[in-house]
């Protein structure tokens, strides 16, 4: 059982993950409580505490199988209004994915158009 709680909640979730005859109770990255672990152990099931599962799968499989999480790049381009389309298909161009497009107030009290961006890295 795969546990994404505050730790105070995963006592009864140990319960109910013993109860269910489950082979393990994993708490992720940042949650870790003894009492649970106790529970589950009684139980006779696998603990884990305190360990995100997908950056173990990537740390132990992901290079050789091709499994890495995607990293990103981020940019932000302001868009001028009498070309916008001409600046995000050149952005595009060059491998970026438009993200969003934001209204933001200007220094000198007006508005101006701003794009975000990212592309992959590899």
């Amino acid at each position: 059982m795969d546990v994404f709680r505050r730790p105070e909640h995963t006592p009864a979730i140990a319960r109910q993950a013993v109860d269910v005859g489950a082979r393990a109770l994993w708490l992720q990255l940042g949650i870790v409580n003894e009492e649970s672990g106790r529970i589950a152990r009684a139980g006779g099931l696998t603990v884990v505490m305190g360990i995100c599962l997908m950056v173990e799968h990537e740390r132990l499989l992901g290079s050789e199988r091709g499994l890495l999480m995607q990293k990103w790049e981020y940019f932000v381009a302001p868009l001028l209004p009498h070309n916008p389309g001409e600046i995000l298909n050149s952005f595009g161009q060059d491998g970026w994915e438009l993200v969003g497009v934001l209204q933001q107030q200007t220094p000198a009290g007006g508005t101006s158009l701003v794009a975000y961006l990212k592309r992959p890295v590899s």
